[in-house]
Formats: C-alpha cells, structure tokens, sequence
C-alpha cells in the first residue's frame, strides 16, 4: 500500500483539504484485476462520458434543494464531475470531488473548475478524513470489491453531522464480475443485493428513507436515500 498526502483547493474558495492516497489490496475475478477499474476510466472515461446522460439525476436536484446554502458536499466516484458535480457548484455548493481514475478527476478539474477534486480509493478513505453535509455516491461502490463496502458505508457516516445527507445508486441485484467491453475497455463490478446494502447502510449509522429499484439509462439500479441517525450504531 503506498500513502501519499494530497492537498486539494477549490478555486475562489481558498481552502486545502488534504487527502491520504491509499490504495488497498485488490484481487482477482474472472481473470482480470479489480484494478482494472482505474485502469478502465482512464481509457475509456471519454467515451463513458459520451454515452450518459449529462443532466443532473433528479435525486440530485432534489437533495439540493434540501441543503443549505454553500453546503459542503461530497461526490463520491465523481468520474469527470458531469453532471453531478457541475450541477452543486453552479448552485453554489462547496463541492468535493474523489475518483479512483487520475484521468478522470483531470477532465473532472477542466470541466468543473469550481469544484475540488482528488485521486482516491474509496475503500482507503478513513474515518473523519472529511466533515461535509451530504455524500452522493452514484454508480460508484460497486466498482469496489463488496466486502470493502460495510466500511464504506461506516467511513462515510463518520464525514457527516446528524441529518446529514446520503444519496447512493447502486446495482440492483448481487452479482460480481467482469464486463469485458464496457464502452471499450473491461470494466469489474462487485455489489451485494438491494437488501443486504440496505442493511449495512443501516447498521453504518443511517436511516433510510427511501429505497427503491429503478430503471436508469436502461439498467436496474437500487436508489438508496437516507440520512445520518442522531445516534451512531
């Protein structure tokens, strides 16, 4: 594992943030690294961004409408910061923006200027590395191997205040493996099933408030929305 201490400032707004680089273990499935993922954004983040919708999810737009004004907030698996991150800083929040892909977070720092943005692992992130008002992790967590995801989840309670905000979209079903044309590149997924991530967002500290199967660019997807229990458990 190699550490590295990555200071990380949002233009206008004057304030560092430094963020440990760590990088755990990865493993083997089906024959390919799950490090191919930060491989794989690298390649092939031009042509991921080509293809998704680049307007904002409308759970992001509705959690904006539920922060206050300059909130910090964290995106997590931020990719090349569009649409999510753009949409929070054009409306004035203090965005953060971490991705496992350097490529990626550099078209994220091009396109998104306002936003601050680092290269990280998120199953290394540690406990109070950040204190933000809410977490959106979209089609994120499950590019990381799904026994990390318990600790996550507890990583990310512990960057948030009672009623801090969680926002999560997520593969619907269980299911590990590896896609091997994923917009031309291999791309690894590891995710638990819809029931069982509810569980460990539950016992990491939240409360769910909804939790739903839906359809988004023509995939099933668990949007999972919660917020930070006032007792951690």
């Amino acid at each position: 594992m190699f550490v590295r201490r990555d200071p990380v400032t949002a233009p206008g707004r004057g304030e560092q943030y430094s963020l440990c680089a760590c990088r755990p273990s990865s493993r083997t499935v089906d024959g390919v690294d799950s490090d191919v993922v930060q491989a794989g954004y690298d390649r092939g983040g031009d042509a991921y961004l080509r293809a998704r919708n680049r307007v904002p999810d409308p759970r992001v737009v509705a959690l904006a409408g539920a922060l206050r004004p300059g909130a910090r907030v964290l995106d997590l698996g931020c990719g090349a910061g569009v649409p999510t991150a753009r949409f929070l800083a054009a409306e004035g929040f203090d965005v953060i923006g971490l991705d496992v892909s350097p490529r990626q977070v550099e078209r994220a720092r091009g396109l998104v200027p306002a936003a601050a943005f680092a290269v990280r692992d998120m199953a290394a992130l540690e406990p109070h590395e950040l204190a933000v008002e809410a977490v959106v992790a979209l089609f994120a967590i499950f590019h990381v191997p799904r026994e990390a995801h318990a600790g996550i989840f507890r990583v990310l309670r512990s960057f948030l205040p009672a009623g801090g905000h969680l926002l999560v979209i997520g593969g619907g079903d269980a299911y590990e493996g590896v896609q091997h044309d994923f917009h031309g590149v291999p791309m690894f997924w590891s995710q638990h099933s819809a029931a069982d991530t509810r569980r460990l967002v539950e016992e990491a500290g939240f409360r769910v408030r909804s939790d739903s199967r839906e359809e988004i660019d023509g995939e099933v997807h668990q949007v999972l929305v919660a917020r930070a229990a006032s007792v951690r458990f």
